[in-house]
């Protein structure tokens, strides 16, 4: 949302995200743009030298991959020249190699538990480590928290010195029984405002970002005027996130992997899309908290194909039916793959049930392929 408000402002903007859903290279992108498989290339060969020194030396640390492809989105962004380089965490905030970037303005949106053996057990410890991305005097956006992590998010602003903004106490979002929304900041209103991605959450998100963007305008380091913000919300797309591919059945796909993110799901399916059974695919991480998303969709999914993403750390689908069995889920079948899913659930839902598929962004890009082939396949 930020990076389309900043293009329709006129900037040139470079956008670095992850993961991704298709391609690793739509990670590193400028004014919409994915970087071009020989541009990577030229930039992974400007780094190699120092990667051969890397792995030459047994003392030196071996970048990973996240930071390799993070120094790669730095150069990428510098060869291209642009005014503003949007950059989201990969992970955490205070260890994080998009860390060592000097903000404008920093972002810190809704926190729950997600990656806990590496970011702690605790709210508290969690948003410990996301204030990590706070600097000394550089302005703060945060989005509602629950209490243990604004306290959290709030002490580190204070004791770096950082004016804060919260979504909560210093900006509304409010929706419309049109389906449009208004965003109240504390330098204007903005009526009727449009965004194609669903849910409340995404108004709250629609919030954060124009936050960001009247704390550029404070610094005077920017002049965007409502229009691009009103253009730049109406054209913010993101693959998998409450996406679309069917409505009869509904078929709907999304990269919701923790608690907060499936409950956001499902309250958009349960808002929007009327259906009379729901047919649940799944596949996640290891890491993820399966036995408390399993008991979310119990009352909901009438019947769950579970399968194995394409992933290292991938839960097999006989552990993922086994935690489906235990949390109430009444009828659990496994797939050998994301194909042989999509197709399992194509052959029973009627016209008025609904598919949904959720867990992973490795299961999301990959449902999208495997509704694409399935799809043309059935209509060729």
């Amino acid at each position: 949302m930020i990076e389309r408000i900043l293009r329709r402002s006129g900037a040139r903007v470079g956008l670095y995200t992850s993961p991704h859903i298709d391609t690793e290279l739509e990670r590193i992108q400028v004014d919409g743009r994915p970087i071009t498989a020989g541009q990577a290339l030229e930039h992974f060969n400007a780094m190699l030298p120092y990667l051969v020194a890397a792995k030459d030396n047994a003392e030196a640390y071996r970048p990973t991959f996240f930071e390799i492809f993070t120094a790669m989105a730095f150069l990428h962004f510098r060869h291209q020249q642009v005014d503003w380089a949007v950059v989201e965490v990969g992970l955490g905030g205070r260890l994080d190699a998009t860390n060592v970037v000097s903000p404008t303005v920093c972002a810190i949106t809704a926190i729950d538990f997600d990656h806990t053996e590496r970011l702690g057990d605790t709210l508290a410890l969690i948003a410990g480590e996301k204030a990590g991305i706070i600097k000394s005097g550089v302005p703060v956006v945060v989005s509602p928290q629950q209490p243990e992590a604004l306290q959290m998010i709030t002490e580190k602003a204070v004791q770096m010195g950082a004016p804060m903004r919260s979504i909560a106490s210093d900006v509304t979002a409010m929706a419309r029984e049109d389906g449009s929304f208004d965003i109240v900041t504390w330098r204007r209103a903005y009526r009727q405002l449009h965004c194609p991605m669903p849910g409340q959450h995404q108004r709250t998100n629609a919030a954060t970002a124009v936050a960001v963007i009247e704390t550029l305008n404070d610094l005077s380091v920017a002049c965007i005027d409502e229009q691009a913000v009103r253009d730049g919300l109406a054209e913010a797309r993101l693959p998998a996130r409450i996406e679309v591919l069917s409505r009869k059945p509904w078929v709907v796909v999304d990269v919701a992997h923790n608690i907060s993110s499936v409950k956001a799901l499902l309250a958009v399916i349960a808002a929007e899309m009327p259906h009379r059974r729901m047919h649940l695919i799944f596949g996640c991480a290891f890491d993820k908290d399966a036995s408390g998303i399993f008991e979310l969709f119990a009352p909901h999914a009438n019947r769950v194909i579970v399968t194995a993403i394409n992933n290292p750390r991938t839960r097999t689908p006989g552990e993922l039916a086994q935690l489906a069995r235990d949390a109430g889920c009444a009828q659990v079948v496994e797939a050998e793959s994301i194909d042989a899913a999509v197709a399992a659930a194509l052959a029973e839902a009627q016209p008025d049930d609904l598919i949904c598929i959720a867990g992973s962004f490795y299961l999301a890009g990959d449902a999208r392929k495997a509704w694409s082939r399935l799809t043309q396949t059935a209509s060729a």
